[in-house]
């Protein structure tokens, strides 16, 4: 299921509803309400199994992705090690390595493993209290940290992250697929990067 609003008609001519041999369903996001918001969109499109979220503006591994998909816990989020804290929102790990909250750019510090926006997470997560921002976005991230609370939430560390979050940005994801693709060309090999959907 891909979460379409900004561009979305674009996105779904490109993709179509079969791309690579995976069928695609698109869920309509009127306004950009928030990540959980987003979720709301395409909930009636999951089961009862566990589901994947990846957010579709930043670069991944794709070996990491697939450690997060086949953890056996029904709940996981995929962070990686910062050396600046304070950007990011960062995950609050306990002593038994289970996420214990997410914390939106701390000014004390609380970790160094940012939440990057890849989560596998059960249904129970629409039992949670939805958290609202001023501006009337729904935050998933600290619903995830009010879970886990109550449920088991792992924490899977990323081998890779590129954030796109300017054109700059977008430039060195470039040329990082670009390097990707020359180097899988040249020994048969798999892509090593997976972006977002």
């Amino acid at each position: 299921v891909v979460v379409v609003g900004w561009l979305g008609k674009q996105i779904m001519e490109y993709f179509g509803n079969n791309f690579g041999g995976i069928e695609i369903s698109y869920a309509m996001q009127q306004k950009q309400l928030g990540t959980f918001d987003a979720l709301l969109c395409a909930k009636k499109y999951l089961n009862d199994d566990p589901f994947l979220i990846v957010s579709g503006d930043d670069l991944y591994h794709k070996r990491d992705l697939a450690e997060v998909a086949s953890s056996k816990l029904r709940n996981v989020v995929l962070a990686k090690q910062t050396a600046t804290p304070e950007r990011f929102g960062i995950c609050s790990i306990g002593q038994h390595g289970f996420l214990t909250g997410i914390f939106e750019k701390p000014q004390i510090f609380c970790g160094d493993l940012a939440n990057i926006g890849v989560y596998k997470l059960g249904k129970e997560i629409f039992d949670e209290e939805v958290i609202v921002a001023q501006n009337g976005e729904k935050y998933l991230a600290p619903m995830i940290g009010t879970l886990a609370k109550k449920h088991k939430v792992g924490i899977v560390k990323a081998r890779f992250w590129h954030p796109i979050a300017d054109l700059s940005d977008l430039a060195l994801a470039s040329e990082a697929l670009a390097k990707s693709k020359q180097i899988s060309n040249e020994f048969s090999c798999n892509n090593n990067f997976s972006g977002k959907s």
